[in-house]
């Protein structure tokens, strides 16, 4: 949840995910830049708990 104060923008984008499998999932996203290059998926519980390091999280 963003709150803004005097806001008008919506900060809810689509934006599709594609998985190494050729899978294809759409969801919403907070930034309209597109990300052109491989990454890791992480589960948040994993990157609280410190088995990853910013680098690999990005």
């Amino acid at each position: 949840m963003i709150t803004v104060a005097a806001s008008s923008t919506d900060r809810n984008f689509i934006s599709e995910i594609v998985l190494g499998d050729g899978a294809n999932f759409n969801g919403e996203s907070l930034s309209l830049f597109e990300m052109n290059a491989s990454t890791s998926i992480i589960s948040a519980s994993e990157a609280y708990a410190g088995y990853f390091t910013p680098y690999q999280s990005r």
